[in-house]
């Protein structure tokens, strides 16, 4: 881990692997979860550290291609302000958003607006994604293609956490 400020802001660069492989994160430094509205596993993540905003030599994981990963400004976005500007999916099936949008925040945020949500209290995942290509995914029950889905195998941001550090950790 080395320091390092950008515009007098405070970073984490974490980098690993062999020269020709190398893989790394820009992290925000760790912070003070207590208060906020997030899944337990959230915090104990932001006593180790703040969350990612820039990666490299990233393999192929749900964390490719994120502005945000588990900072406080990716728990900014509004699930329901996102939700209800796409509410037409839903509406062209005759179907209705069957999750409480108050009851997620936005756990990580991809380049292209997809958003990787996580349940407040119990850290269900949720992946927000009308445009992708993903496989490994199905619809949430009551959910169209390209909405909600849930991703095989990943029930939860523990899971979630643990399936992407293992595809970072071996290049």
């Amino acid at each position: 881990m080395t320091p390092v400020s950008v515009g007098g802001e405070a970073y984490e660069l974490l980098a690993w692997g062999p020269p020709d492989e190398r893989r790394g994160w820009l992290c925000l430094p760790p912070r003070d979860g207590h208060g906020d509205a997030v899944a337990g596993i959230h915090k104990l993540f932001w006593q180790v550290c703040g969350g990612i905003v820039e990666t490299f030599g990233a393999p192929t994981s749900w964390w490719s291609n994120q502005n945000e990963v588990l900072t406080v400004d990716a728990q900014g976005v509004q699930v329901a302000d996102a939700l209800t500007g796409y509410a037409w999916i839903w509406d062209d099936c005759g179907l209705t958003i069957p999750i409480n949008a108050d009851e997620y925040y936005a756990a990580a945020v991809e380049a292209n607006g997809n958003l990787t949500l996580t349940h407040r209290q119990n850290g269900r995942l949720l992946l927000f994604a009308p445009d992708h290509a993903f496989s490994g995914v199905t619809p949430l029950a009551g959910c169209p293609p390209y909405s909600l889905l849930t991703i095989d195998e990943v029930p939860d941001l523990t899971t979630w956490i643990e399936v992407c550090a293992a595809a970072w950790r071996n290049p």
